[in-house]
């Protein structure tokens, strides 16, 4: 069973990644912020370094809308929410 949310911070490409791939299949919903790392991350897709105030993204996968928890604040500052159809 799938937990109601997966939460993942992805480098600019991987997010482009994302953006192209359309048709996603685990989840129907997807909660995107973009803003600046806080600290330094591995990209949870690629594994690329994500130096602090580099761009990045906050995603969360989620079952239904009312599903997704905010968590986005702890990792990214300057958070802009993108909506995105997927």
């Amino acid at each position: 069973m799938l937990d109601k949310m997966t939460r993942y911070i992805w480098c600019h490409a991987c997010y482009h990644t994302l953006i192209r791939k359309k048709g996603l299949t685990i989840h129907q919903v997807v909660v995107i912020f973009h803003g600046l790392a806080l600290d330094d991350y591995l990209c949870d897709h690629c594994a690329d370094h994500i130096a602090v105030s580099d761009a990045c993204y906050a995603i969360s996968f989620v079952d239904k809308e009312s599903d997704h928890q905010e968590w986005e604040n702890g990792y990214l500052a300057e958070l802009e929410r993108i909506d995105i159809e997927i």
